[in-house]
């Protein structure tokens, strides 16, 4: 009844729902422009680097931005596997507890630019070895849901990859000397 007061044909309910359900889900995945894709770090244990993320908003409207951090998984070839379920009791190995990152809500305005320092600090008793970790920014309403999509692998983000080299150097040290005087 409704269409018949309408009098809409079936190009036009197409269209309808084409802006309705097919034009968004365009425009969201390209609202923010994130830049480094990749950091590269050769660290040591005690090293505290800070680098920038610039993030650009896109988007015809204010879009708010949520920041992630999660340990991930990576191929020989450089792509993710898998997400990593958090581990808060070893600091040691897990590189999540060593990102410091605004986990607060950031607000840009249509073509706004904002750089976000991104601190690493190495936990003093690191153990050797590579690491990795996304870093998502996530355009969402809120919080849980940017955690979500950024847990599905839809999110954009910077990829982090620390290497921590063994710099270890072993050394001996005479502490006394005697000589045998009945040689």
């Amino acid at each position: 009844m409704i269409f018949k007061r309408l009098r809409m044909s079936a190009k036009h309910f197409i269209f309808i729902l084409i802006c309705f359900f097919v034009l968004p889900q365009i425009t969201v995945a390209a609202d923010v422009l994130i830049a480094p894709p990749l950091l590269d770090l050769e660290l040591q244990a005690r090293d505290v680097v800070t680098k920038d993320i610039t993030i650009k908003n896109q988007a015809p409207n204010k879009i708010y931005v949520y920041a992630t951090v999660n340990e991930i998984a990576v191929d020989d070839s450089g792509d993710i596997k898998e997400f990593i379920s958090p581990v808060m009791d070893v600091r040691e190995s897990a590189i999540t507890s060593w990102i410091e990152i605004s986990r607060g809500r950031i607000e840009l305005e249509p073509g706004e630019e904002r750089t976000i320092p991104l601190t690493v600090r190495v936990h003093p008793y690191a153990v050797q070895g590579e690491y990795h970790a996304f870093i998502g920014l996530v355009s969402e309403f809120n919080r849980p849901l940017a955690e979500a999509k950024a847990m599905a692998g839809d999110a954009d983000g910077v990829i982090l990859k620390v290497n921590l080299a063994d710099k270890s150097s072993d050394s001996l040290r005479i502490v006394s000397f005697l000589i045998d005087r009945s040689v």
